[in-house]
């Protein structure tokens, strides 16, 4: 009524909401029930029928679960070079037994956690030896609890056990198949694949869980 409309539904029992907020399959659609104004049905053959925005916030409400509520539990680090203090936290990960691990950047390490946020240890410092860092940025764990950081300045990808112990490292600055221009984040999926984002190279790179190149997609 107010002229306005706010969201089509292209689904053949659709609804169009003037003046209101959408009730659509969304399963946040309980948001419906704040809706002002009016909307028309669109009831397939069976006619056009109008209907009050309460009637479908009601509706919304009967099949959509409540959104939860996002509620503060803690936090730990500060400004530092300490044991779990932090210059640029940036990647995080979490193992199958809850220990967290985070790419302290311009610290040029990784700090292991608990659940807690207690300290437990850390590995790496400034370099481009074998365990150093040079900015890292993505930090992964696999189902056995390796651990996978992006070396983004030193190009490359380093593996580690969950203890920081150093496994092997692949690629080098390039943009060539399994090289790197400043790789950025990493993730792990069910199989132990390995896939690596490029900052400057602008793609996606696939590989095993012991570094051998895959695929890449590419925009």
């Amino acid at each position: 009524r107010a002229g306005k409309v706010a969201l089509i539904s292209q689904q053949s029992e659709g609804y169009v909401w003037y003046s209101g907020v959408a009730f659509s399959r969304n399963p946040w659609a309980h948001a419906a029930q704040s809706a002002r104004g009016y909307a028309v049905g669109f009831n397939g053959s069976r006619g056009v029928s109008w209907h009050s925005a309460q009637f479908f916030g009601d509706q919304a409400s009967s099949i959509a679960p409540s959104k939860p509520e996002a509620s503060f539990t803690l936090q730990w680090g500060r400004e530092g070079r300490g044991n779990g203090q932090f210059l640029s936290a940036k990647g995080v990960a979490v193992d199958r037994s809850g220990y967290v691990y985070v790419a302290d950047v311009d610290n040029h390490r990784i700090q292991k956690f608990n659940s807690n946020g207690d300290y437990l240890t850390q590995w790496g410092g400034a370099g481009s030896g074998s365990g150093q860092f040079n900015g890292p940025n993505g930090v992964a764990v696999d189902r056995d609890g390796n651990v996978y950081v992006t070396d983004y300045n030193n190009h490359r990808v380093q593996k580690f056990n969950s203890n920081g112990g150093y496994l092997m490292q692949w690629g080098s600055m390039g943009s060539g198949n399994g090289q790197f221009n400043c790789p950025s984040g990493v993730a792990i999926d069910s199989n132990g694949n390995v896939y690596v984002t490029e900052y400057k190279n602008h793609r996606v790179q696939k590989f095993t869980s012991n570094g051998s190149y895959l695929r890449r997609r590419r925009g």
